[in-house]
């Protein structure tokens, strides 16, 4: 089994850009390694602390989850996204 970490700090600034196939890209690696029996872990660093927040998804359903309320949250703008057009 193996343990693949990702930092959601980049995850969340990915998505802030609007770049949302690269990102897409990631969440379906994810997805599949969880498949294969694998670990997926986010670890959030907190802006001025020490300490980090830690998420570990075993099932594709807690993934699938957990990425529906981060897209839903971190929506990028409207501008952002027709700066990219």
């Amino acid at each position: 089994m193996k343990k693949y970490k990702f930092n959601l700090n980049f995850l969340e600034q990915i998505y802030s850009y609007g770049l949302i196939d690269p990102l897409d890209s990631i969440f379906q690696f994810m997805m599949q390694e969880i498949k294969k029996g694998n670990i997926i872990v986010f670890e959030k660093q907190k802006s001025f602390e020490n300490n980090s927040e830690v998420f570990f998804f075993h099932e594709t359903s807690e993934l699938h989850l957990y990425i529906h309320q981060f897209m839903k949250k971190n929506r990028p703008s409207l501008k952002v996204l027709l700066e990219q057009g």
